[in-house]
């Protein structure tokens, strides 16, 4: 039995997506590009506050001008997933976050990790 066929599993949309890519028969997937997402339009300042929120941490929201090149409007068509692999979304946008500020928690207790968050990003050339 696969992760998605076992219940003790409860998958990050993602991870989820990816798994059912995976089980696919080869002829439906190959050679296609899947968009993942909750197919839904979220717009920064709702991301922003839910973060805020979510997180329990102080913080503000600065409103800025667009910058030049930015993208108004965005979001996943994921109706493809849907239709060739069976993806339906399951994680809302808070339970996300959730996880994911408690996934980085998590990795800067860490003493290795937090030593490598310390030292900033790298070029990506070394």
């Amino acid at each position: 039995m696969n992760a998605l066929g076992d219940a003790r599993f409860r998958l990050d949309d993602i991870v989820h997506q990816l798994l059912l890519t995976l089980d696919a028969p080869a002829e439906a997937v190959r050679g296609q590009v899947f968009q993942a997402g909750t197919g839904r339009e979220t717009t920064v300042a709702a991301l922003a506050h839910t973060v805020l929120e979510v997180g329990d941490r102080p913080g503000r929201i600065e409103r800025r001008p667009p910058r030049q090149g930015d993208v108004a409007r965005s979001y996943s068509d994921i109706s493809k997933a849907g239709r060739v692999l069976g993806y339906r979304p399951q994680v809302e946008l808070a339970d996300g976050i959730r996880r994911t500020l408690a996934w980085f928690e998590s990795a800067l207790a860490d003493p290795e990790l937090a030593a490598l968050a310390r030292q900033g990003p790298s070029s990506g050339s070394d």
